[in-house]
């Protein structure tokens, strides 16, 4: 894609991954007395997270998002926002995990996490059930993280996980700070996962490699969610949605370790950054000053179908890039690689086909 193809080094795939979703994914659902003080603050401080790293939620009121599908189609996106609501916790392959679902709703639960646990060729490795009001018992050949998935349009239903489940570190905005991240992730060095959900994302990746781009940049977890959760929602006025109409699934920022021969990608419930590239979702940094390449992705899940027009699906999603990168003031891409010189003068041409420019970004302008 020109001089921003290591954000896209497959244009097929899109259009196939969407395909292998529709076909497999949803087949099955925080002076010597000033400083004798302050030391006794800092330990009871210190305690109290301590246990709040430590104490184990097994019980979820998940809130009823809506059916994923249905406000793909009402929003006539092409592709639609992740069904998770995260628990923290993972199953082992074969491990069986025993919930208890009350009230009188179903409500769907998935085991493994689209792109983390597989490629996007093998989503049928993510293993969806319904669980029925009452206690049910689910496994996993392949195990994964533990998600729910409430279809009704408002409403709560409460679960509680049993018995089963392993406690990985689980960085929620509003609940946690950035010593918290730091505790989990001394506490859970070998975890499966490391996820941090926000208000509108939600990002899954490696105990690694948040070590490494997340505390290693000196990021603060709280001000990248706000961040990300402020890209969103920037994203949702490009589409012409407010507050109170837009899905308030999450966007699911993935590291990806499967598909070597990509780099960035988008496919229905999630974006995917193969390896090293989750660094430009996990340092604040990168994401606000070099940031393209996720809010590339994220367009992606927003291109709408009335106005996807022939030959332009790696040209509109750019519109939500140029949004977030204005935004967050940012000098113009378009300026920088020097395109509207370019794009003036194939206007100036006698003879113009607008389907068939080759320069995606020419085509933008």
């Amino acid at each position: 894609m020109g001089n921003k193809s290591k954000y896209k080094t497959k244009r097929i795939l899109v259009a196939t991954a969407t395909l292998t979703i529709i076909a497999s994914g949803m087949a099955s659902s925080s002076d010597v007395f000033a400083e004798q003080k302050e030391q006794q603050k800092n330990l009871s401080t210190s305690l109290q997270s301590e246990k709040s790293v430590k104490s184990e939620n097994r019980t979820f009121t998940v809130p009823g998002k809506g059916d994923v599908e249905v406000l793909k189609q009402q929003e006539r996106k092409s592709m639609a926002f992740s069904p998770y609501e995260p628990t923290g916790l993972y199953a082992k392959p074969n491990e069986q995990i025993t919930i208890n679902v009350e009230g009188n709703q179903d409500i769907q639960v998935y085991i493994g996490t689209y792109s983390y646990d597989a490629s996007w060729r093998e989503d049928s490795k993510i293993k969806s059930f319904t669980l029925k009001p009452g206690i049910n018992t689910i496994q996993s050949p392949n195990g994964g993280m533990i998600y729910f998935y409430n279809k009704q349009q408002g409403g709560t239903i409460r679960t509680t996980i049993t018995t089963g489940g392993t406690t990985t570190p689980f960085f929620e905005l509003g609940k946690h700070t950035k010593q918290d991240l730091i505790n989990m992730l001394d506490q859970y060095p070998n975890a499966h996962a490391v996820e941090l959900k926000g208000e509108r994302v939600l990002i899954t990746a490696t105990p690694a490699r948040v070590k490494k781009y997340l505390l290693g940049s000196n990021t603060d977890p709280v001000q990248l969610l706000k961040k990300m959760d402020e890209a969103t929602r920037i994203q949702d006025k490009v589409a012409g949605l407010s507050e109170e109409q837009v899905d308030k699934h999450y966007v699911h920022y993935v590291e990806e370790n499967h598909s070597p021969d990509y780099y960035m990608y988008a496919t229905s419930y999630r974006t995917a950054y193969v390896g090293d590239a989750i660094q430009y979702v996990l340092d604040i940094n990168k994401f606000i000053t070099d940031g393209w390449g996720p809010w590339h992705e994220a367009g992606h899940l927003r291109q709408q179908s009335p106005w996807k027009f022939y030959n332009m699906t790696e040209v509109q999603n750019n519109i939500y890039s140029l949004s977030v990168e204005k935004a967050f003031n940012q000098p113009s891409n378009l300026e920088k690689s020097g395109i509207y010189p370019k794009a003036f003068q194939y206007l100036e041409q006698v003879n113009k086909n607008y389907d068939e420019i080759s320069d995606v970004f020419v085509k933008l302008v």
